[in-house]
């Protein structure tokens, strides 16, 4: 048995007698060395889908699957334990716990690879801006199959580049990976710290501040702000909620037939994106569409998901576009997996 707190205090316990109320606050238990209840292509699923961009993140499980896995595939035990009052001082050590605060980072201190990374969220957000700028003043009615492609090709980019600066040092460092929304806040504010450092330096000893901390910062502050918005709207009155007239609701329905789940799309270069990011999103969701069994529960989950569950983050899909873009990245994703399962059975794409 496995008992964890704080992510950080973990210990294997395999006498015979314990009691779960003596355990300290903030304990958790978890039974993963039962051999027989998990096997390691069970823990390794288990594993994906606590870690950090899991669907079920939670640091104290996936600590307790990492040591088990070590465990199973030779590794030494260093936190063994047969007695249970011994169990009980280990996890009363609250050493790791004592400071919680997030360690203060300089622009001279961050690492080149997370520097790149940076710089690509900067870059990412002058695509955005140029893609809104051409665009300004559309209607749903407006948005043609080209625009549909340009904006799923720069979300997809988006995403993955986000994500990769979420999971960096940096990121391993100053963020809680609970909740992806205050995740993007923390970031956001970290750049605009690192910004400012910049530009004092500049002002008091010559140069220029680092603008690529600036536009990184308000890239993932403006998707933090967007998810968190449509997180917290009110329930729709319908797929596509209360904010579209009957003429507008019809025009995306149309244009959403028209594109019949991307049936018209045979870039191969936009298919070959979309397909490795169908992979990660459903690698988040749990799913490893890289065997035949893990494809076919992946065809099974998109066949029933609704627009929200076509986004990294959860919660209720009330706004038009927003279920519009949900709709056409679950069709899209489907096409990937069926075309993978197709290949896999010996049929043809």
């Amino acid at each position: 048995m496995y008992f964890v707190r704080f992510g950080d205090i973990c210990v294997r316990f395999t006498g015979k007698a314990w009691d779960e109320r003596e355990l300290p606050e903030f304990t958790s238990v978890y039974d993963y060395d039962d051999e027989k209840k998990y096997s390691l292509d069970d823990l390794e699923r288990e594993s994906r889908r606590t870690d950090f961009g899991g669907a079920g993140r939670d640091e104290d499980a996936h600590a307790a699957v990492v040591m088990e896995l070590f465990r199973r595939k030779g590794g030494e035990e260093n936190c063994l334990c047969t007695d249970w009052d011994d169990t009980l001082t280990l996890l009363e050590d609250d050493e790791g716990d004592l400071d919680d605060r997030r360690p203060i980072i300089y622009p001279d201190e961050l690492s080149l690879p997370t520097r790149k990374l940076i710089g690509d969220v900067a870059k990412l957000e002058h695509e955005e801006m140029a893609f809104r700028k051409k665009h300004m003043g559309k209607k749903p009615e407006d948005i043609d199959e080209a625009t549909q492609k340009e904006f799923l090709k720069l979300d997809h980019k988006g995403w993955k580049i986000r994500e990769a600066l979420l999971d960096s040092d940096l990121g391993q460092m100053i963020l809680e990976a609970y909740d992806p929304i205050e995740d993007l806040k923390t970031m956001a504010a970290q750049m605009f710290f690192l910004y400012s450092q910049t530009r004092m330096r500049a002002e008091t000893e010559g140069g220029e501040p680092e603008e690529d901390f600036f536009y990184a910062g308000s890239n993932l502050y403006a998707h933090a702000v967007a998810d968190q918005i449509m997180e917290e709207g009110d329930e729709g009155e319908d797929d596509y909620g209360p904010m579209l007239d009957d003429e507008s609701r019809q025009a995306l329905d149309d244009l959403y037939e028209s594109f019949g789940g991307f049936v018209k799309v045979d870039d191969e270069d936009f298919a070959k994106e979309m397909d490795a990011a169908t992979v990660a999103f459903l690698k988040g969701k749990g799913f490893d569409i890289s065997s035949l069994a893990g494809a076919k529960a992946a065809q099974k989950f998109l066949e029933t998901a609704g627009p929200e569950d076509a986004f990294v983050t959860e919660g209720p899909v009330d706004n038009e576009m927003d279920t519009f873009m949900g709709r056409m990245r679950l069709e899209a994703m489907l096409k990937c997996v069926k075309a993978r399962i197709d290949q896999m059975i010996g049929g043809k794409k």
